[in-house]
């Protein structure tokens, strides 16, 4: 997905926003003490995506349909925190305060078609990313560090 990792813009001045958003998760109720933990309760405020297949809610099977409604209702506690479950007094280590942004994409069915449309959504929000804060999300330059350290390693022959 190329590189947002940049500290300075096109003309070399300092960035004052952080540009690298790490991409990471979990699969499904995985996610749950985890993931989700943090994202509810967390300090930080980190916009999630979800992606559900809309193609499981038909399925024979359970849990295909309990992931996808485990998602929409994971979606509507970031969005209403626990707002929705009634207006009971919370402790304050029990409350999760909604408010926190994610979206959630439904893909039809989990296949080449979806998977790269998928991809190419994310490739495309990179690259209006980089255009958005003057970078370029192309160029490696800190890749080539490490590659330039390696050469000089390995002619010393050290590797």
């Amino acid at each position: 997905m190329e590189s947002l990792g940049k500290r300075v813009d096109l003309a070399g001045a300092p960035l004052a926003i952080d540009t690298a958003p790490a991409v990471w998760g979990e699969v499904g109720t995985n996610a749950q003490h985890s993931v989700f933990q943090f994202l509810h309760q967390g300090t930080g405020w980190i916009p999630l995506d979800i992606v559900t297949v809309a193609q499981n809610e038909a399925s024979v099977e359970r849990r295909p349909r309990l992931l996808n409604e485990f998602a929409r209702a994971q979606a509507d506690a970031l969005a209403w925190g626990d707002e929705l479950l009634g207006s009971d007094a919370r402790p304050p280590h029990a409350v999760a305060p909604g408010n926190r942004p994610s979206t959630l994409i439904s893909l039809p069915r989990l296949d080449a078609r979806a998977v790269g449309a998928l991809l190419a959504l994310y490739e495309h929000r990179t690259f209006v990313q980089s255009v958005v804060w003057n970078i370029n999300a192309f160029d490696q330059w800190g890749v080539e560090i490490g590659k330039q350290l390696l050469a000089r390693r390995t002619q010393g022959g050290s590797v």
